[in-house]
């Protein structure tokens, strides 16, 4: 499990450097673990610092600050400490005794709002409103976390068997209608020796979060007109909708299963960028098969697993898009697209697929009929005589 939540921190971590970074400005890393969270701490520091010093030739030149808040002892700055050594002179490190409480005053100390922020929270007092708000305040900022399942108002299931429905090739279930979803940037003060940031008193009020920096504007959905909208209703009072309240226009979430029937644990991503959110989604569906865990929807009543491929099983999909289109009436093709992007595990290029399904199989219609399944394209759950 924490191998695979790495893996997936790395691999956005280089997309925003791709996306942000080269750019030239100012940008800062934040990493903050909750109390007992020492071993993920140093996995995680390690992990990001070995993804930037892989990009070292590129790094060069610009300016960049990688924040960690862990309580831990010298064993943190030790390890970490060798690594920065390879970094290029413009990446600074700075350790910060305390966990994601703390990020509001780190960041703020760091001068990162109103510059390029990301940040990762792992453990208790990540979903707390002002931490969030705190990751909110990047120009652009972008924030993934990974917390327990069992959070207030998150209803959570034992883990269910993985029978063989839910491996690809597998025939899916029948698809049926549903019955009834600018600022400046400083440097961080030279830390003393006791390795925390010399100001920024603990009373400081984090910065307030601003309308977001995108590529793709995250207002409006991609070849719509039509805005973007806020948390869905199937996803009230959850991690995704409180990332959405924190500031953050697009978010989605993911629970992450162990098939060892261990603990899951929820994986959410807040982000101003739609290229980002489509990254994040690629990156998950190309985690290892064979990594030792499933997919689930944090907001399927029927707690479905999915097994990860590369193209995963329309069937769930399929359900949902039905489902939705129950609750809200006929709906683009743009629009399910935006829909399965932030309210599912999906990717918007899975909805094709889906659509083509629920077509063929007459559980929906399309208007026009024929023709190319383009945005405009408007879906209707099909009426049964």
């Amino acid at each position: 499990m924490d191998g695979v939540v790495r893996d997936i921190l790395g691999r956005q971590l280089e997309a925003w450097l791709t996306r942000v970074v080269v750019r030239g400005r100012p940008s800062v890393v934040a990493l903050a673990f909750g109390q007992g969270a020492l071993l993920a701490a140093v996995d995680s520091a390690e992990a990001v610092l070995g993804v930037l010093a892989q990009h070292a030739d590129r790094l060069r030149g610009r300016q960049l600050t990688v924040l960690v808040l862990a309580d831990g002892n010298e064993e943190l700055p030790a390890r970490l400490g060798a690594l920065e050594a390879t970094l290029p002179a413009g990446v600074a490190v700075h350790l910060v005794p305390g966990g994601p409480a703390r990020l509001p005053v780190a960041v703020k100390a760091a001068g990162a709002a109103g510059t390029p922020l990301l940040s990762y929270l792992d453990g208790t007092g990540a979903t707390d409103p002002a931490v969030l708000a705190a990751g909110a305040a990047g120009r652009p900022g972008e924030l993934l976390l990974v917390t327990d399942t069992n959070l207030p108002g998150v209803t959570d299931t034992d883990l269910p068997s993985v029978t063989d429905t839910d491996r690809p090739g597998a025939a899916s279930a029948p698809v049926v209608p549903a019955s009834a979803m600018p600022a400046s940037t400083g440097p961080v003060p030279a830390p003393p020796a006791s390795a925390v940031p010399a100001s920024a008193a603990p009373g400081s009020a984090p910065p307030v979060p601003g309308p977001p920096t995108s590529d793709a504007p995250a207002s409006t959905a991609p070849g719509s007109a039509l805005p973007a909208p806020g948390p869905p209703a199937r996803v009230s009072g959850s991690v995704q909708a409180s990332l959405v309240r924190a500031g953050f226009p697009l978010a989605t979430q993911v629970d992450l299963v162990p098939i060892d029937g261990s603990s899951a644990r929820r994986l959410a991503l807040g982000t101003g960028h739609d290229r980002s959110l489509e990254a994040f989604k690629d990156i998950l569906w190309t985690v290892d098969e064979d990594a030792g865990i499933r997919y689930r929807d944090p907001a399927d009543p029927a707690q479905h697993l999915l097994h990860i491929a590369a193209d995963p099983e329309p069937g769930p999909l399929c359900r949902e898009l039905l489902a939705e289109l129950a609750r809200t009436g006929p709906r683009t093709v743009t629009e399910l697209r935006r829909h399965a992007l932030t309210a599912t595990p999906y990717r918007s290029i899975d909805v094709r697929r889906a659509l083509t399904e629920m077509l063929t199989s007459g559980a929906a219609t399309r208007d026009p009929e024929h023709g190319r399944l383009g945005g405009d394209v408007v879906i209707t759950v099909a009426r049964r005589p």
